[in-house]
């Protein structure tokens, strides 16, 4: 059998991660070999004993696939697929049902599972069919729910994916306790109407989006919020976010030298400081940030 490719969660150069959560450990290590026959060595592969980790887990993101026992130390019948799906609304979960969850199991369809497989019955191949399915169903889910958080023009974020991915990085530096920085960017010398020069406008948009890109790193949201408007939302302190505005402060020169200036970018900016001992939310961030990026504009 072929091995799978990657789906768009994972990071370029991996293969399909899984999460197999079941505190059987003999069946959960039955499950593993038979998964890695399936997608070859490619696939990263984690065992996980009980339902609390493996929420803390799909907090984090990345994972593409859960093999879900419903029965758990810490949680027990459907209310345990409801929590893991509420952890990560986007991953594809397979139920594995025990003898006795033949009601429950099928169930699960009508809550949010891609599929089920009883445990008692495992069988390489029918496993490989289940997986399959999953894997391209969630592909085709991930393909338009990208339809849906990417700006057109920069391929970055745009404010829906900025709020669905930045609540992500927050809960999670929340639960950490670690410090987190929202650098708001505007775009200088707009056309001021649609009536302008768009096309030089276009050209400046996604020029600034590749140096973001370039700029930060793959673990930062960094969105286009409409207009000249990008947000980026990075793990740290505001000594980390004045790194970053330094960086990026270089590769806006290094861009007009290579340019000659002829597409010249020039980028403000505002940074607000998330602290985990005083949460706030992210529109309270953003509005802050855009507090300090008039302020930066004033005379």
């Amino acid at each position: 059998m072929s091995a799978f490719s990657p789906s768009p969660r994972s990071k370029p150069g991996t293969g399909l991660r899984v999460l197999v959560v079941d505190d059987d450990h003999a069946a959960a290590r039955e499950v593993e070999t038979a998964v890695r026959a399936i997608a070859g060595e490619g696939v990263e592969l984690e065992l996980l004993a009980s339902l609390a980790p493996a929420l803390e887990r799909l907090t984090d993101g990345g994972v593409d696939l859960v093999l879900l026992d419903l029965h758990l130390p810490d949680s027990t019948g459907l209310e345990t697929l409801d929590r893991a799906r509420a952890a990560d609304p986007e991953v594809a979960i397979v139920v594995l049902a025990s003898p006795g969850d033949e009601e429950d199991a099928p169930r699960a369809l009508g809550r949010g599972a891609q599929d089920y497989l009883v445990k008692a019955r495992l069988d390489s191949d029918l496993l490989a069919r289940i997986v399959h399915r999953a894997a391209v169903r969630q592909q085709l889910e991930e393909d338009l729910r990208a339809l849906l958080v990417l700006d057109d023009l920069t391929g970055l974020y745009n404010r829906r994916g900025f709020a669905t991915i930045g609540l992500h990085l927050l809960k999670a530096a929340a639960r950490d306790r670690r410090p987190a920085v929202l650098v708001r960017l505007e775009l200088n010398e707009l056309a001021a109407s649609d009536a302008g020069p768009r096309r030089d406008d276009d050209r400046r948009l996604f020029a600034a989006a590749q140096i973001l890109r370039e700029t930060f790193r793959e673990s930062d949201v960094i969105a286009r919020l409409g207009g000249g408007e990008f947000a980026v939302l990075l793990a740290g302190d505001r000594a980390a976010g004045e790194a970053a505005l330094a960086r990026l402060e270089r590769a806006v020169a290094a861009y007009a030298r290579a340019t000659g200036g002829a597409r010249a970018v020039s980028l403000a900016a505002g940074v607000a400081t998330y602290d985990p001992e005083l949460p706030s939310p992210l529109d309270d961030l953003l509005e802050l940030a855009e507090r300090r990026l008039a302020e930066e504009r004033s005379p």
